[in-house]
């Protein structure tokens, strides 16, 4: 099973900050290759790491990185390793990640790939079922109008997400499937996310101030420091798959979209029309 870390701050520079006081809540497997993605001045910056390199402590993958979000995925890869089947998946200022797979999906690529634009179907690089759901995800924007619309809210982006499970649904009823795909997927254009729970574990947590900081070396007493008003005014929402238990992050109800909007404002939907 795919673990999978979504965050959007409203401080970019404590983005770092924010992924160290999470520590405790998830722990990237070793043995996993790492994707992320990640925002600097509008472009949207991917990095991904094969399993045996690098550190799984959260705040490095963060090191040097003034992002409002991050979206990092990990997953056992089974042969080789292979960039392009690593999540996160982008397209245009979008990011999306998925944990879960579809029964019987080589039923389904073609047909799924047939419904949406041939634009969004040429950019599908690789065979995983989860860059096809992002490929629906996309066509439900496009229909919207709001692929590139940086003023698309969490909700809009949150009923497209559903549009998009409801759509795999379709297809793999299509093939004889009966049972719906277990999944948990977020999507994020660095503005506000997105995401879905069914049938996977998927918890949301509001972080809110922090009187100290390890990362910053700044104690609480520190009072008269000028990092410390920035530090106790910050806010973020962070997504996680498998949050450790205690950890004061709240289960999305299973069934459910969340949105999360630019204000760091928390809207729950079903996934039913």
């Amino acid at each position: 099973m795919a673990q999978i870390l979504a965050i959007l701050t409203d401080d970019p520079s404590l983005l770092r900050c924010q992924l160290h006081r999470i520590r405790g809540a998830i722990a990237l497997k070793e043995g996993e290759p790492i994707g992320v993605g990640s925002y600097c001045d509008g472009d949207v910056l991917l990095a991904s790491r094969p399993a045996e390199k690098g550190p799984r402590e959260l705040a490095s993958l963060a090191a040097g990185i003034r992002s409002p979000a991050l979206l990092a995925a990990s997953r056992r890869q089974a042969g080789f390793y292979d960039e392009e089947a690593i999540d996160p998946f982008r397209f245009h200022s979008w990011l999306f990640a998925m944990s879960g797979a579809v029964e019987g999906f080589d039923d389904v690529r073609g047909p799924l790939l047939e419904k949406v634009p041939p634009f969004i179907a040429r950019q599908v690089r690789s065979v995983t079922e989860r860059e096809h759901v992002f490929a629906l995800f996309l066509r439900e924007l496009h229909a919207l109008g709001a692929l590139d619309d940086p003023s698309l809210n969490a909700q809009q982006a949150a009923r497209c997400l559903s549009k998009a499970i409801r759509a795999l649904d379709a297809l793999c009823g299509e093939t004889g499937q009966t049972r719906p795909t277990p999944l948990a997927a977020v999507v994020t254009n660095g503005r506000s996310m997105a995401a879905v729970r069914r049938g996977r574990p998927l918890s949301y947590g509001l972080l809110e101030g922090m009187a100290a900081c390890e990362i910053c070396g700044l104690a609480e007493e520190a009072r008269n420091d000028p990092r410390h008003r920035d530090h106790r005014r910050a806010k973020a929402v962070a997504l996680l798959t498998e949050p450790a238990a205690g950890d004061g992050f709240i289960e999305v109800p299973d069934g459910s979209t969340v949105g999360v909007g630019r204000g760091l404002d928390i809207a729950i939907a079903s996934i039913a029309p």
